[in-house]
């Protein structure tokens, strides 16, 4: 009796840290996705809002808009497409990578290219008030 308990025990324990593993490699995978962007990194950021022309971002407002973006927790965020937006910052590297923050519906989403191997899409699952307020102020 004593020894179907033990195993019983070792193939309940076997397979929480199986079921944990999992969801611990699927959230890493994420917190790899929205990475911080150095100052230095940065070539140039743009601006687009829908029915306007690209407008370049004094260098004073790119270390605001740099620093709300990489305030944002990495854990809160999800793998998703980014649907056509109202407004857009377009963030240049000097490597040649291009990072979108996109703004719809009081959403944030993110378009990299500068990641892993493809284009990563992902969506800020909290709010992001300096950004919010920054996109809002931009469309009204």
């Amino acid at each position: 009796m004593k020894r179907k308990m033990y195993i019983l025990t070792v193939v309940v324990f076997l397979i929480i840290a199986a079921l944990w593993w999992g969801q611990y490699k699927q959230n890493k995978e994420l917190t790899n996705f929205h990475q911080p962007i150095t100052i230095n990194q940065v070539e140039a950021i743009h601006l687009w809002e829908k029915g306007t022309d690209i407008k370049r971002v004094p260098k004073s407002e790119c270390i605001k808009i740099v620093e709300w973006f990489n305030q944002y927790d990495p854990q809160k965020i999800s793998e998703e497409k980014v649907p056509l937006s109202n407004a857009q910052v377009v963030v240049d590297t000097v490597e040649g990578a291009t990072i979108i923050i996109n703004y719809i519906d009081g959403r944030i989403y993110v378009s990299r290219y500068d990641v892993g191997e493809s284009n990563l899409q992902y969506e800020f699952l909290d709010d992001a008030p300096e950004l919010e307020n920054f996109f809002e102020e931009l469309i009204n």
